[in-house]
């Protein structure tokens, strides 16, 4: 009786024994699918990033083409906006006329007092990465915190100054009107096609500027109006230069993971 217990206690001792080696091995496998799967979901994600930020930069040499190209027209504006307010009573109106009828649509007179120049750099697949859930792909915190400050900060300031600057022109429009100055009236109700055969074949329409700015002249507001345009505009330019700090800094820290991953 005595072995036929001690027998029945190894054969319970084997069995968990093997029942221990069949949970630790159960438990192991489990861990190591989880492991592989951990890392391949890592790996997948880790592309998914560098494709993102590759995308990003590809963006970001697209946004700062055009931010040249809008720079060098504000430039040109606020040359010739900041010359016809100092020279307000002894313009040469030729030379303006000239230079305004002959810069195709990098200077004009409708530029100049009754229409605004847009700022639309194409940000908005950076706009999708703040919403569609990309956002959460990018491990850095600094290139999260850049490309929410570029969107919702720094091209907010820009987009809400030039808005303020439409605003003036409506209101220039608006006072024209009530006035019933004829000879701007007309400039202001210039069509489309016009503007464009202006634009394109500037040197025929010389006299034509030169008789539209001379109008202009005559009336005092004008003057208040450009000098509020001018300050407006150099907010604006001071909104795009911090843009342009963002970004350049956003591309310095994303080429930097790039090198590192």
């Amino acid at each position: 009786m005595k072995m036929k217990k001690k027998g029945s206690f190894f054969n319970m001792k084997n069995i968990f024994a093997k029942g221990v080696v069949e949970f630790v091995a159960v438990v192991l496998g489990i861990t190591i699918s989880f492991w592989i799967d951990n890392n391949k979901e890592q790996r997948i994600n880790n592309k998914n990033e560098k494709n993102l930020l590759e995308s990003i930069l590809n963006d970001i040499k697209s946004i700062k083409s055009y931010n040249k190209m809008r720079s060098e027209v504000f430039g040109l504006d606020n040359s010739l906006m900041d010359y016809v307010s100092s020279n307000w009573e002894d313009l040469d109106t030729d030379s303006i006329a000239t230079i305004l009828s002959t810069s195709g649509n990098k200077a004009s007179i409708h530029n100049m007092f009754f229409d605004y120049r847009e700022f639309h750099p194409p940000i908005s697949s950076l706009k999708m990465v703040l919403y569609d859930g990309s956002y959460n792909l990018i491990k850095s915190k600094d290139i999260k915190t850049l490309i929410s400050r570029l969107v919702n900060t720094d091209y907010g300031f820009v987009t809400k100054n030039v808005d303020t600057e439409i605003a003036l022109q409506i209101e220039l429009r608006n006072t024209v009107m009530k006035d019933q100055a004829n000879d701007v009236i007309k400039i202001i109700e210039t069509t489309g096609d016009e503007l464009f055969d202006r634009f394109k074949n500037g040197e025929k329409h010389i006299e034509r500027t030169k008789e539209d700015l001379i109008s202009i002249l005559r009336i005092d507001y004008m003057r208040n109006y450009l000098n509020l345009k001018i300050r407006q505009r150099r907010l604006i330019m001071n909104f795009i230069s911090n843009f342009n700090k963002t970004l350049n800094q956003l591309e310095d820290e994303i080429m930097k993971s790039l090198e590192l991953s």
